[in-house]
């Protein structure tokens, strides 16, 4: 019970948005934030490399981005027994569907829009938790160049425990959201497109 009580504790923290911007924010390059009711969101991340002349831009994205089905859950409906006193866990799970990787491609090869899905996990208290992370990205290759740019990034808590799983949504920019390891699971892909593109 402890586990499911902490997770539950762990997302209600996530979900406190506050206008304190996480200092593990500071000095990002390429990153954008939005405000929306006063709270700070991750809006955009931009990167950028050197590209060989004869990278595959569509394949790189192809065979460094997943986007899968994700299950998430939570046993925000469970309950005790009045008369017996024991608890029964009882919820509810939900796919998020995924799709296509690539959405567009240009006839010369140079552009790409596509979406994704990476995941990252910490610890809260002794509870794993584990998120993936959403998010859709324009690939150009020009002058030798690699140019990414991530947007709609979202995240979903795949396990939320005794509080409902509201599935994806915005990254808060506060400390809570831990927008700097969404931010880093993002770069991971970059990393990822850039080694192929090299």
């Amino acid at each position: 019970m402890k586990f499911y009580l902490i997770l539950g504790i762990g997302l209600g923290l996530a979900g406190c948005a506050t206008n304190q911007i996480s200092s593990n924010l500071n000095g990002v390059d390429g990153l954008t934030l939005k405000q929306v009711n006063g709270n700070s969101f991750l809006d955009r991340y931009e990167f950028s490399s050197q590209a060989s002349a004869s990278s595959d831009l569509a394949f790189c994205i192809a065979s460094n981005l997943s986007n899968k089905d994700v299950q998430l859950s939570d046993t925000s409906k469970s309950f005790v027994g009045q008369a017996s006193g024991n608890l029964y866990i009882a919820g509810d799970k939900n796919n998020a569907a995924g799709g296509e990787v690539i959405k567009y491609k240009s006839d010369d090869g140079s552009k790409v829009a596509a979406q994704g899905r990476a995941d990252y996990s910490f610890t809260f208290g002794f509870a794993p938790i584990s998120r993936t992370v959403q998010f859709d990205v324009v690939a150009k290759k020009e002058s030798g160049k690699l140019l990414l740019s991530f947007t709609e990034i979202m995240q979903a808590q795949k396990e939320t425990g005794f509080s409902a799983n509201n599935g994806f949504q915005p990254v808060g920019a506060w400390d809570g959201a831990n927008p700097d390891m969404a931010l880093s699971t993002l770069k991971d892909v970059a990393t990822k497109i850039q080694r192929c593109m090299n």
